[in-house]
């Protein structure tokens, strides 16, 4: 519904692209983008296995990547194996409902040991990655 795209973008300067695959979802996200006079979303309709290849065929890394589309094991390395290449020692991955299913679990703790993720925060709700090799290969979990 772009309640999080809302969210992401306060941040100054920032550009936000959002993938719906459901039509309704996006019309309702559009409806709050326009409402909120949002001119730095960008919201990419249609089935993420096709639209997100697409996407990455553009030039520049991420800085923030938010992870909260298939939450089923494959797709979710799948899609971080094509983010990855797009990531720099700056950026910041976010996988969304880490302990929704054991897939997603298993996921999460495959992709916290990637070779190229330095740092790891579990907040039970959501996994964060960092990719600074300054890191020195460490996994927190926060409990509150």
């Amino acid at each position: 519904m772009g309640l999080t795209a809302l969210y992401l973008s306060q941040y100054p300067g920032s550009q936000i692209y959002t993938f719906e695959g459901n039509k309704t979802l996006a019309n309702i996200a559009l409806t709050h983008f326009e409402y909120f006079e949002k001119k730095n979303i960008h919201l990419i309709e249609g089935k993420i296995d096709s639209t997100l290849p697409e996407f990455l065929q553009r030039p520049g890394n991420f800085s923030f990547v938010l992870m909260d589309a298939n939450h089923r094991y494959e797709p979710t390395i799948r899609y971080f194996k094509w983010l990855v290449k797009r990531l720099d020692e700056k950026s910041i991955v976010v996988i969304d409902d880490i302990y929704r299913s054991p897939e997603m679990e298993k996921a999460w703790n495959e992709l916290r040991r990637h070779d190229l993720v330095y740092g790891s925060i579990d907040l039970y709700r959501c996994g964060i990655l960092f990719f600074d090799t300054r890191i020195n290969k460490q996994h927190f979990t926060l409990s509150f």
